[in-house]
């Protein structure tokens, strides 16, 4: 159909493919024996679906392994002891992992979210209508998450929407 046929023309461009090749490679698998010349048989529905699907994931996991490479280079990271690392804080602490893959961001990511509207109900509001009420409590400081959100989701220019 038409939007299957736009997003892999999109796909197949920012891949530096043709469409045709990348529609056949998503859509038969080749078998090599040896001695004999490839065979390529067409995959069903379910499995064209599932290279697809891996497709994008290992797409996404090489262009995020690539941004904390740069991102270390422009911070001037020792990459030798690590080149594939971004400290991010989620509601249970850094996460420390030999090396961050891009299903730990978007956990993280969803964390921090869920942690800013927490702070937000909890200490923002309650706060406000301690303040309405003529109570008398003190100010709970905590630090506000907004600006890493924003830098990773916010449209149009978060690192999640640039990557989409």
């Amino acid at each position: 159909d038409g939007a299957s046929s736009g997003a892999l023309n999109a796909a197949a461009q920012m891949l530096g493919v043709s469409a045709s090749k990348l529609q056949h490679a998503l859509v038969h698998r080749v078998r090599e024996i040896a001695g004999e010349a490839p065979v390529a048989s067409p995959n069903n529905q379910e499995q064209s679906q599932h290279l697809r699907d891996a497709t994008s994931k290992s797409v996404y996991s090489k262009l995020f392994d690539w941004l904390v490479t740069r991102i270390n280079m422009t911070l001037d990271v020792d990459s030798a002891s690590n080149p594939i690392f971004i400290g991010i804080l989620d509601i249970f602490g850094f996460e420390i992992m030999k090396k961050n893959s891009f299903e730990q961001l978007c956990i993280n990511f969803a964390n921090e979210v869920l942690q800013q509207q927490f702070n937000q109900h909890i200490f923002v509001l309650e706060q406000r209508i301690y303040e309405n009420e003529g109570l008398d409590w003190s100010v709970i400081s905590f630090r506000d998450n907004q600006a890493l959100i924003d830098l990773i989701g916010k449209r149009p220019r978060g690192l999640l929407p640039i990557c989409e």
